[in-house]
């Protein structure tokens, strides 16, 4: 399908600016990663580099990682509102070969890029993994939730602990994409906790998402998808008016 013009932007103690020629946009599923290293980032969307920059990064632990929102908890805003499938996160900048790896997995297992080819590879087959929540499984217990099931834990399959646990709890839809189902946040007061902190300078995130908000102002009502609360994070803005669709920040 075609999409309005967006952009997935890094910003760090430079900024670089990378357009999309199909944006981060609402009703499309996408695989957004980015790989952080001492003196360097690339943000990627679906395989693809859109963002790259070189700048000296503070090796400090991050703040606490929230999922679809902003703020200390519980103080929360900036509320996501959109499907969330999968994300993954590694304690180390991936090398290519590991980072093509995991996008292979998400890319068949969410149906995003169907041409690849079947792989058997977990994210427990590349090293450093810290978290992993998988909706086709956020229970942990291997059978999918009813629909509209409160998620009031999200387990982390990495075998780390770090389940994510809400201050407002989103809800299971099943089938919802590639007949697997996703977890769904409302954009009101649904947001999920982990005490999950990374390597500021150091470190790679992979999220699958949909987001399902067009804002159609430019300037108020950014929204939070992954965020490491004030420190670092996704930033996701879906507006409609052909303006910046996905930001990548590291305020360290």
């Amino acid at each position: 399908p075609s999409h309005d013009t967006g952009f997935i932007n890094s910003f760090g103690p430079t900024a670089i600016f990378g357009q999309l020629p199909e944006g981060d946009v609402a009703g499309v599923y996408n695989i957004i990663d980015a790989i952080i290293a001492n003196g360097s980032q690339q943000t990627y969307q679906d395989g693809n580099i859109v963002a790259s920059y070189n700048a000296t990064l503070y090796s400090t632990p991050s703040d606490p990682l929230v999922i679809g929102a902003y703020g200390v908890v519980p103080f929360q805003q900036q509320y996501y509102q959109g499907n969330v499938a999968e994300i993954i996160i590694y304690d180390t900048p991936l090398l290519d070969t590991q980072r093509q790896q995991v996008e292979q997995y998400l890319a068949w297992k969410w149906g995003i890029q169907s041409y690849l080819p079947t792989v058997t590879n977990t994210p427990l087959s590349v090293p450093n993994l810290l978290l992993w929540l998988d909706a086709t499984d956020p229970l942990g217990t291997g059978t999918p939730p009813a629909n509209n099931t409160s998620i009031s834990t999200w387990y982390d399959k990495s075998g780390n602990g770090y389940n994510a646990t809400p201050g407002g709890s989103p809800t299971y839809v099943p089938n919802s994409q590639y007949n697997s189902g996703t977890v769904y946040f409302d954009g009101v007061s649904n947001y999920l906790y982990s005490a999950l902190t990374v390597n500021a300078a150091s470190h790679s995130m992979f999220i699958v998402h949909n987001p399902t908000y067009v804002n159609t102002n430019i300037q108020q009502n950014d929204t939070s998808l992954l965020r490491f609360q004030v420190s670092l994070g996704y930033i996701v803005y879906p507006y409609n008016t052909g303006a910046r669709y996905g930001q990548y920040r590291d305020w360290e």
